[in-house]
């Protein structure tokens, strides 16, 4: 055999490894065993920008209407997350650990008829300390959620529960070269906008002025992005900006862009939340909603920061900004004011950002 012969393809095989163009494998595999903290931090600021009122088939002029509201949402996650069992690209078996889960919100508001108003609310759930353990089903491709303690609390609160908290649908299919661009399912955001699902969060004001209460505006009924979110629509334009060195870590950078919308028909929500609202003493008023849709849309970009030897997620941010729109159709009755139909629209604009970091145990 001619030795010589025989090496030269062997020796050009690394060579051709070099310049076949492979790309880089950025993948979901974290290790069986693997206890990952991840912090998560929402920041929303609010501005009215426009408003209409039609009472009785009467437009209102906005002089006189004079509303103007200036909102600061902020949202403050910590889960623990213990992956038990990885497979086919999920966690299999999942023990999480919702260390703080806090809310805020700053609401200042002024119009001719109440004047200047400012109200401060907090939120907390009872989810915070308790331990949820989620179990892939194969068969129903779905996961089964409980309390990892059979006394850990309230079944409702285990509604809703979002298992993908490491933003994996973001990924390539496949292995990517720099520059390397593909399409991100939409729905993959509402795993940032509603991150961990419904996390059940009861809000308190300080100071919510009795009027407000009373037309089912309290603090409480305010809907979260699990609830105001429909389907999910539009582009998210994914780019492989290559490798670098964070925190002492090599990570996969992604580059994404976002235009995305979503449109869903909140009425039985505020049906269900005037139903609970308690009215001033004395007040004596009956309230339906006929309808109320809102609409959301959002435009930014985001990086996702991965950790490759890892196999999860090292960090993301996403700075957007956002359009609500709310049409509702609504009639009142007070006593000695009769019957009055209302019909009421709202354009509010945001500055949002979405902050997501992981760390792990040693």
């Amino acid at each position: 055999m001619n030795m010589k012969r025989t090496l030269v393809p062997l020796l050009a095989v690394p060579a051709l490894f070099a310049f076949s163009g492979l790309g880089q494998e950025v993948r979901y595999a974290p290790k069986a065993g693997l206890t990952l903290t991840k912090t998560f931090s929402q920041k929303d600021e609010t501005t009215l920008d426009d408003m209409s009122i039609v009472v009785n088939g009467q437009e209102q002029d906005p002089s006189m209407v004079g509303m103007e509201q200036d909102i600061s949402n902020h949202l403050d996650v910590t889960l623990t997350d213990e992956y038990q069992t990885v497979a086919d690209g999920r966690p299999t078996l999942l023990k999480r650990t919702y260390d703080k889960i806090a809310s805020g919100a700053n609401m200042k508001m002024s119009n001719q008829m109440m004047g200047d108003m400012t109200v401060n609310m907090t939120g907390k759930s009872a989810l915070e300390d308790q331990t949820v353990v989620f179990t892939w089903n194969e068969t129903e491709k779905d996961y089964a959620v409980k309390f990892a303690k059979e006394d850990g609390g309230d079944a409702e609160l285990l509604e809703h529960l979002t298992e993908d908290t490491d933003l994996r649908g973001f990924l390539p299919t496949s292995a990517v070269e720099e520059g390397a661009t593909w399409e991100v399912d939409p729905e993959q955001l509402r795993n940032v906008l509603a991150f961990g699902g419904a996390l059940k969060i009861d809000m308190e004001a300080e100071d919510m002025p009795e009027m407000m209460s009373g037309f089912g505006g309290g603090a409480q009924n305010m809907p979260s992005a699990d609830q105001f979110l429909g389907d999910i629509e539009g582009t998210i334009t994914a780019e492989y900006r290559g490798t670098r060195d964070e925190d002492g870590v090599k990570v996969a950078a992604i580059h994404l862009a976002v235009a995305v919308k979503s449109a869903k028909d909140m009425t039985d929500f505020f049906r269900e939340a005037m139903e609970k609202a308690e009215l001033p003493e004395g007040m004596e008023m009956k309230m339906d909603y006929k309808s109320v849709d809102m609409e959301y849309e959002l435009e930014g970009e985001a990086t996702l920061l991965w950790n490759l030897a890892g196999g999860h997620v090292h960090s993301f941010e996403l700075n957007g900004k956002a359009t609500s729109t709310i049409d509702m159709s609504m009639s009142m009755e007070m006593e000695g004011m009769g019957k009055m139909e209302f019909e009421m629209s709202m354009v509010l604009k945001s500055d949002n950002t979405s902050t997501l970091t992981a760390t792990a145990s040693e």
